[in-house]
């Protein structure tokens, strides 16, 4: 991958949302309907495209390509929404309800075949209630038996469609199922479809604990890296930051490796700007993409495997800090 990649960017419509919270339900500010938020970030330079949620951000596909078209955007990814409602409280593909199991899996196949109509090739499945809030709560065997057979079940039904796990450690749960890269490439494996893969929400990578550029070479080693979900957070919670601004080196870090490894997919961004303007926050995310990924370009030049190799830390530290302070 040379210096002058292009890099495919999008973003999910929460900076046009209201941006709400429990002690600000009405949210922070007023909410941007559909039309006026496909424009809006069609005139965000580097935008390439955006990731929809289905079906609670739209039904017409029609009227999403008309939009999308006229702003000169791509449709990157559908995410499945089976966590808005109250019905999914006690979870979606791993519930022990066979018909809320039933219609998880049918908005999933749905938005599979949305995906399609829409160009995007993807689905995302965030499992937000997936999992339990107390010890001998759930029957892990007959959960994590129905959330094999769920996700089998929607990727077998159209190979064609990439369907994409984003893993979260706990929130709304105190615990999930899929709350780490382990648990997701135990998944993938079981599964066994060539399909199903990961999409690395940062934040929550962080939240786990996990170093970013290991995670994403231990799903390329199963060639089920999807792609990102671009922010940051320091690590208590989901905060939903602008990228590199807490964990700066740990993105430099993902950035030199995935330039290395010639990923080549979607970055999307997944801020939540509760006070700040959604399309300043954007623009900030891009330009600190560009700033980190324009340091790890540099580290591609230094001989930084022979440092590694001799376990030469101080020497590896004074070559990042030595980058850094040249920049």
């Amino acid at each position: 991958m040379s210096a002058e990649t292009t890099f495919l960017f999008s973003t999910n419509l929460t900076p046009f949302s209201r941006r709400l919270d429990r002690f600000v339900p009405g949210g922070y500010v007023d909410q941007v309907d559909l039309r006026e938020a496909i424009a809006t970030a069609g005139e965000i330079e580097g935008l390439a495209g955006l990731e929809f949620l289905y079906p609670a951000q739209f039904e017409s596909t029609d009227e999403v390509k008309e939009l999308m078209n006229a702003a000169g955007l791509r449709t990157s990814c559908v995410q499945v929404d089976v966590f808005t409602d109250r019905s999914w409280k006690y979870g979606a593909l791993a519930s022990a309800d066979d018909r809320i199991r039933k219609r998880a899996i049918e908005v999933s196949q749905k938005s599979m075949d949305i995906a399609a109509e829409l160009g995007a090739g993807r689905i995302l499945l965030w499992l937000g209630h997936d999992g339990y809030d107390y010890v001998f709560q759930t029957d892990y065997r007959r959960a994590w038996d129905n959330l094999i057979n769920s996700l089998k079940e929607i990727s077998d039904y159209r190979p064609d469609i990439r369907v994409s796990i984003e893993y979260k450690l706990r929130e709304p749960r105190t615990h999930s199922h899929l709350g780490n890269m382990g648990t997701c490439l135990v998944a993938i494996s079981e599964v066994g479809n060539p399909n199903l893969g990961v999409i690395i929400d940062t934040g929550h990578s962080l939240m786990a604990y996990e170093n970013l550029a290991e995670m994403a070479l231990l799903a390329m080693r199963r060639n089920a890296l999807h792609g990102f979900h671009l922010n940051d957070c320091f690590r208590f919670a989901d905060d939903d930051l602008i990228l590199g601004t807490v964990h700066t080196w740990e993105f430099v870090e993902l950035f030199y490796w995935m330039l290395r490894t010639s990923f080549d997919d979607w970055w999307t961004l997944d801020t939540y700007p509760y006070r700040e303007d959604g399309v300043q926050v954007i623009e900030q995310s891009l330009k600190m993409f560009g700033t980190l990924m324009g340091l790890a370009q540099r580290l591609l030049e230094k001989e930084i495997d022979l440092l590694q190799f001799k376990n030469d830390v101080p020497a590896v530290i004074e070559l990042i800090r030595d980058l850094g302070l040249k920049s």
